[in-house]
């Protein structure tokens, strides 16, 4: 998306996209504890068997997750993300007809550190005022409130709300992928691995990671465990 020659009111629909998409996936602790969460950013996607209920265990966070996010990189390449006090709880359930029913929470903070220079000639105040502006328009029942402060950059800090989100629909699973479509029509893909009882949903980046040649590199792990 090009910022040249757009208004603010654009740029600050841009940003809260951007920020909105990975304030509520890119959620959960940097570093992740032991029994399943152990494996956190650990697995490669396997496909597998997904029908069943599963309770969320851990979530992590790769630190390079804003960089190579679409929307993100294409309003603020240098940003980055701290997801150290993010947390996720819940549970999935995918069923044998194929629809599935996950209650999900997210609780804690989520912070981004946005260099003025991706601004586009606002300073912190403006652009915070314009999210909470965003914010109030098209509230997001997972987040209770947004705010950013800081000179050379901008801390924007989204707290959670702590409400559980309810979300149903279908889905269907094809290799190591998993795709949801929920009762609103909104059509999710993730890559998934199903190893005995634990189960890490997962995004990935788009290219190869060339350092490990055939492997994927992971940037968001949500690992659940069978009930």
């Amino acid at each position: 998306m090009a910022r040249h020659g757009r208004n603010r009111t654009w740029e600050v629909l841009v940003a809260r996209t951007a920020l909105l998409s990975l304030a509520v996936t890119v959620v959960g602790a940097a570093s992740c504890g032991g029994g399943a969460g152990g494996s956190c950013l650990k697995v490669q996607p396997c496909g597998g068997d997904i029908v069943g209920n599963w309770s969320v265990v851990t979530e992590c966070v790769d630190p390079a997750a804003a960089k190579v996010d679409p929307t993100f990189m294409s309003f603020c390449p240098t940003a980055t993300v701290d997801a150290g006090n993010a947390r996720l709880s819940g549970t999935y359930s995918f069923k044998a007809d194929l629809t599935y029913s996950n209650v999900l929470t997210d609780s804690g903070d989520l912070i981004f550190n946005l260099p003025v220079s991706c601004l586009n000639g606002m300073d912190c105040a403006t652009f915070s005022a314009g999210l909470q502006a965003q914010m109030a328009q098209n509230p997001d029942p997972s987040i209770a409130s947004v705010s950013c402060m800081g000179t050379s950059t901008c801390a924007c800090k989204f707290v959670f709300s702590g409400n559980p989100v309810p979300e149903t629909g279908t889905y269907v699973t094809s290799g190591n992928t998993v795709t949801e479509t929920s009762s609103s029509g909104m059509m999710t893909a993730r890559d998934y691995c199903v190893q005995g009882s634990t189960m890490h949903i997962m995004e990935v980046a788009m290219s190869v990671n060339m350092g490990t040649m055939g492997q994927v590199s992971v940037l968001d792990d949500t690992v659940a465990q069978r009930q």
